[in-house]
């Protein structure tokens, strides 16, 4: 055994790069072998979109999370989607309700009217014409939202059609002989 001992001893002294690679795979063996012990999902990123990690209170949104940390956000954002959905789907329901109870009490009373109206001289033009004034004068859903279009495309026409009429009126002027004065 100490013979086999000596001749790699020789061997290795004689040739160098035998020397340097046996170090190598000697080196890789031992850092394979503590890597082995540590836990190397750490070391993995996963590339998770900010607004989901800022929405679940990451420490650090920015900086993401790591293979070891998914688990723990993807539990944490289901959670968060399913509570925001339940209040959402809760919130529609109470809005389903309150216009469930208006449109009640609205034909309620315009089936009392239409009753009392013949009794009346001249009652059913009174309630067509208090249904067509109240159709006139209340707002319809999303009316604002149509106002505001308007408004916003009528200025930027206006806008439009201003700097048309001022580059009209320059280019006659910049495009005509220079008048000469006459001397005298």
């Amino acid at each position: 055994m100490k013979a086999n001992l000596n001749s790699l001893t020789l061997a290795l002294k004689a040739n160098p790069a035998l020397a340097a690679s046996l170090a190598a795979l000697v080196l890789a063996c031992v850092a394979l072998a503590a890597a082995q012990g540590c836990d190397l999902r750490h070391l993995v990123k996963v590339d998770a979109p900010r607004d989901l990690l800022t929405a679940v209170d990451t420490p650090d949104p920015a900086e993401g999370i790591t293979l070891a940390e998914a688990e723990a956000v993807w539990t944490d954002w289901t959670a968060w989607v399913n509570d925001r959905s339940t209040r959402f789907r809760r919130a529609v329901d109470d809005a389903e309700g309150r216009y469930a109870a208006l449109e009640s009490l609205v034909n309620l009373g315009l089936d009392a009217a239409n009753t009392a109206a013949p009794a009346i001289p001249g009652g059913a033009f009174l309630v067509g014409g208090l249904s067509l004034l109240t159709g006139l004068l209340l707002k319809r859903p999303g009316e604002d939202k149509r106002v505001f279009a308007e408004k916003k495309n009528s200025y930027n026409a206006g806008l439009e059609e201003g700097k048309r009429v001022v580059l009209d009126a320059i280019r006659p002027a910049a495009t005509s002989p220079r008048q000469s004065s006459p001397t005298a």
